[in-house]
């Protein structure tokens, strides 16, 4: 038998285990089914065709419909921060689970709701739709960066590269159920958005709440399942060393400082801070230090670094500490952040919720919209990985800077480009989902780097109360009566606004200090 035969295979340093890999893939269709809040959009003409033929209002219009999607950004918003507390008691799993049954729950009582009233679906389809998946979004994201410590920003991309995903297959299947013969939807005399009057189309908008969100439930349950946690090396008494990751000698000592300190009550939600024990292992005095500090916080120094300078890939050069929540909100470049965040979320929102009401202004083929919206989401979805992996290769702040400036050179120019050339506007709707996808993936690397993994979940929910504002601007604009070419203008300037703020962002990493 030769040589290479009985060789033992040994799989890379980078990659998880088994247990890690399936984590990664229930992480990914939990955030696929969270992915539906993008077909919110191509729902929304059936939605006002229904509501104004069955329901009430009677005058209800195009504007108003985009509140949808705003209370679900608000929803959204408000419940990622109690999704990273929970996260903290129960693990990941338990999190995602009840914040999966909450948004599936709202999605088939929506089946109901609107045939009682908009306002009720807003609660239903809006409100607590963002509510649940704000609670189960945090989660997947928290166990990723835990198997895969030193690529935060490919563990972002893959979990969040299903939530892009999720209206490649779902706006195709809403379409095909709702309007199975493509019908044209009328501009009417009187109004100036176009609403179908099809009896049969208009009979399937409310069972399609009901059969969809039945799907989404059973997608959510199998990811749930594969979630977990990895568990903590056990303590080697007889073995002064250990060997890390990449064949470095590493402190047994410091491995089990690491994991003292970063320890959380729970079993489910203890992990290893990997990073913090390897980097350790080459600088004793810090180690000792850490160690001594047991369950106690590990003091910290805030180092300003030039990102364009400094910051490499190889995190474990530097030993990373956790930021605690209240300690990351006494941080000026958190509210920086958070700013740059609502800007560019504004400028993106309001395309992405009104480009179909946009294009049928003078584009007739109801299909066409599904299927620009189906491979869209593939777009999001390449956006969510490859601006994780720019973060990872280059620099956070270079990634966000180019992301803000392409948002808003394709705001600006939707408008007098896209009009009437059905080839134009697929390729920015394409374009400005992929923006979409970096804006999700980024920020969340953004504050794991800048304030560690432990608290990862907690203080990337305060980040994302962002959308609590992103909701109702992006509302209030999407339901304004101003012309179409003055929409398109105040979503660039938003976007514009953001690449300006972040032209003067300082990275600022927390590091153990001897």
């Amino acid at each position: 038998m030769s040589a290479c035969c009985t060789r033992p295979c040994t799989r890379p340093s980078w990659m998880p285990p088994p247990r890690g890999l399936l984590a990664l893939l229930g992480g990914f269709i939990i955030h696929f089914s969270l992915g539906t809040l993008y077909t919110h959009g191509n729902l929304s003409t059936y939605i006002i065709s229904y509501v104004r033929n069955y329901s009430h209002p009677h005058s209800l219009d195009g504007g108003t419909t985009a509140w949808l999607y705003g209370a679900a950004s608000m929803g959204h918003g408000a419940s990622m921060f109690a999704g990273g507390l929970l996260e903290l008691k129960i693990g990941p799993r338990y999190t995602a689970l009840l914040g999966s049954v909450i948004m599936s729950a709202g999605v088939m009582l929506s089946a109901a709701a609107i045939r009682v009233s908009f306002w009720l679906l807003l609660f239903t389809y809006g409100a607590l739709f963002g509510v649940g998946s704000g609670i189960a979004y945090i989660a997947p994201i928290v166990c990723a960066l835990r198997w895969l410590p030193k690529w935060k920003g490919v563990a972002n991309g893959v979990v969040v590269s299903g939530l892009g995903l999720g209206a490649l297959l779902f706006d195709l299947a809403q379409t095909r159920y709702i309007n199975p013969d493509n019908l044209e939807a009328k501009n009417l005399t009187d109004d100036s958005y176009s609403v179908f009057v099809d009896a049969g189309l208009l009979g399937r908008v409310p069972n399609s709440f009901l059969i969809f969100g039945g799907v989404y439930l059973t997608m959510q349950l199998i990811g749930c399942a594969l979630l977990t946690n990895p568990t903590r090396p056990k303590r080697q008494p007889h073995s002064d060393t250990a060997r890390g990751r990449h064949g470095s000698t590493t402190s047994t000592g410091a491995l089990s400082a690491a994991s003292e300190v970063s320890s959380v009550g729970n079993p489910e939600s203890s992990v290893l801070l990997f990073d913090v024990g390897v980097a350790l292992a080459s600088n004793p005095a810090a180690a000792a230090s850490f160690r001594a500090a047991g369950e106690k916080e590990v003091e910290m120094k805030m180092i300003v670094e030039h990102a364009d300078d400094h910051e490499s890939s190889d995190w474990t050069t530097n030993i990373i500490g956790s930021v605690t929540p209240l300690k990351m909100l006494k941080t000026p470049n958190f509210y920086h952040l958070w700013f740059v965040f609502v800007l560019n979320a504004i400028g993106l929102t309001c395309i992405i919720t009104m480009y179909k009401m946009f294009g049928q202004t003078v584009i007739k083929d109801d299909l066409f919209f599904a299927t620009t919206g189906s491979v869209a989401s593939i777009f999001n979805f390449a956006g969510r990985l490859l601006w994780g992996i720019a973060a990872d290769l280059f620099t956070f702040k270079l990634a966000i800077v180019s992301l803000c400036a392409a948002t808003t050179v394709l705001a600006l120019t939707f408008y007098t480009i896209t009009l009437g050339v059905q080839a134009v506007f697929f390729i920015w709707v394409c374009a400005v989902f992929f923006c979409v996808g970096g804006n999700y993936v980024l920020f969340a690397t953004g504050v794991a780097r800048s304030y560690g993994p432990k608290y990862f979940g907690v203080n990337y929910g305060l980040l994302f109360t962002a959308e609590l504002v992103v909701g109702v601007v992006s509302s209030v604009l999407s339901s304004s009566t101003v012309e179409w070419y003055t929409f398109f203008f105040l979503a660039s300037a938003f976007s514009g606004l953001a690449f300006v703020l972040m032209m003067f962002f300082r990275n600022k990493r927390y590091i153990l200090t001897r």
